[in-house]
């Protein structure tokens, strides 16, 4: 499998840690003495004070990392202090995480905790080395809206307007809403693992495969370890204003800790079903330039070399890590409609799904009223041929 060859033929957008952040990355995961040149590299470069929100979160790790190495405290003491803070924040996440999941279960809402309590309990040394900003859990599309009233009788409201009680319109447009309360840990209700790549008999059998963990005296359900690798993989590469660097930590941590168990047929099986072939090839490229050692054996360069893309899957990656500034003004959500909600998941044909378009941008958009969408659209497009070169 091709490793720098296939970063440099990359999208230019896609989300890799840039030179700042994979040095702090090497001194996180690494061992011995080129941990401790990654560090003093990467501390020479930076001011702490003034490094990005992904680089802090790593801090916990890093500073566990250097103790393991025989820093001393007078040299890391900073470090100390945010892992400490981890330490606390996640400990008010898990005590938010058993009130939603009694809630869930009071209302009779099957549900699946992803991302950042799994990881930190199951995967992590321990929970300090994991920070996350908020809670996420998945539902079945059709609880949905019941998920959204527990949330709201437990004193939590939805972040935008047009996700209140979570509609079929909004269910159907994307795959989560987040939920606020004061004091209280955000909450992002999921019922599609991911936005742009779906089909209801892979969704189902996320649930099929799924795990249980434990946090403390609660347990719940999560992803298998296949699956919560292609989940990281995924949204880790895809276009952010801020590289999610926190992916690569995250699968070292699922490999390091399944080793030669892991299933990476499942997971590339998984892929190819979704049409994730794109994205998880060069995520993984990406790792063997930074965990190589993690990415051996013949399982996993049997399984990864057998993953092929369509040139339609092509096309839906190119959406995916372009940034949106490069996109002309409803390319991908238009792309998203078509592939998911349009004439070939009806009878009505395409004239019915052009019609349901506008509705479709106003959920996207987040637009309280559907007749704000032409003026929101003669906006975007104008900020977009403002920004073309020569124009």
């Amino acid at each position: 499998m091709p490793t720098e060859a296939a970063i440099a033929g990359s999208p230019p957008d896609i989300a890799l840690p840039t030179a700042d952040q994979e040095v702090l990355l090497r001194a996180c995961l690494g061992s011995g003495e080129r941990a401790l040149d990654a560090w003093r590299e990467w501390s020479s470069r930076v001011v702490l004070d003034d490094i990005d929100n992904g680089s802090q979160r790593l801090v916990p790790l890093l500073y566990r990392n250097l103790v393991r190495l025989g820093v001393g405290q007078t040299e890391i003491g900073r470090y100390q202090g945010i892992y400490r803070k981890a330490w606390y924040e996640n400990q008010l996440h898990l005590r938010d995480l058993r009130r939603v999941l009694a809630a869930m279960a009071a209302a009779g809402v099957e549900c699946m905790v992803l991302k950042g309590i799994p990881l930190a309990v199951s995967y992590y040394e321990e929970i300090a080395l994991r920070p996350m900003a908020d809670l996420d859990i998945l539902v079945h599309p059709s609880a949905a809206t019941a998920a959204a009233r527990a949330l709201t009788d437990l004193g939590y409201s939805p972040a935008i307007d047009t996700a209140a009680d979570l509609p079929v319109d909004f269910v159907n447009s994307i795959n989560a809403a987040n939920f606020v309360a004061d004091s209280r840990s955000d909450v992002d209700v999921h019922w599609r693992v991911f936005l742009d790549y779906w089909r209801e008999d892979a969704e189902a059998s996320f649930w099929e495969a799924s795990e249980t963990a434990q946090a403390g005296d609660t347990k719940f359900r999560t992803m298998n370890a296949s699956d919560l690798l292609l989940h990281a993989c995924v949204h880790g590469i895809a276009w952010n204003p801020t590289p999610p660097m926190r992916w690569v930590a995250d699968a070292a941590m699922i490999l390091r800790a399944r080793g030669s168990d892991f299933d990476w047929k499942l997971a590339s099986s998984r892929a190819r079903v979704l049409g994730l072939a794109l994205p998880f090839r060069e995520a993984l490229a990406y790792l063997e330039t930074v965990i190589p050692d993690e990415l051996t054996g013949v399982a996993y360069r049997a399984e990864v070399r057998a993953l092929r893309s369509t040139r339609r899957e092509r096309l839906h990656h190119r959406l995916a890590v372009s940034s949106p500034a490069k996109l002309w003004v409803a390319e991908p959500l238009w792309y998203y409609y078509v592939r998911h909600f349009g004439p070939q998941s009806s009878s009505d044909g395409w004239w019915a799904a052009i019609r349901r378009f506008p509705r479709f941008l106003q959920v996207g958009w987040g637009l309280g009223r559907l007749r704000d969408v032409p003026r929101t659209a003669l906006r975007k497009l104008w900020r977009r041929l403002r920004s073309v070169p020569g124009k």
